[in-house]
């Protein structure tokens, strides 16, 4: 029997998916293909919404701007740096507690 050579594939970086395709999943491929000006343009419309319409409607606005960031949170962590991230961990605390107070609160 002759000998390999080739390293695991772990050692190389490479993935372990079908085809050696990586294992992100459709939203975040989705999230890599808009452009960053529109992506931009959903959360601040969702923020600012969010914020001016009272109730529970405005707390599922503020939600969703949530779930965006996190998931953009999520496909940069990575190329971020410390205090990158501290900052945009800082923002969504302070979006979450808003959305909690708005749909808490009457």
């Amino acid at each position: 029997m002759p000998a390999r050579d080739d390293p695991p594939a772990a050692a190389t970086g490479s993935s372990a998916t079908a085809g050696g395709g990586t294992a992100e999943s459709f939203l975040t491929a989705r999230l890599r293909a808009l452009p960053q000006p529109a992506l931009a343009g959903v959360v601040l419309a969702c923020v600012l919404v969010g914020l001016l319409v009272a109730g529970v409607v405005g707390g599922l606005l503020l939600g969703a701007a949530i779930g965006l960031l996190v998931m953009v949170l999520a496909v940069g962590w990575s190329v971020m740096t410390q205090p990158e991230r501290l900052l945009r961990i800082a923002i969504l605390v302070l979006l979450v507690a808003v959305s909690v107070v708005r749909v808490v609160s009457r």
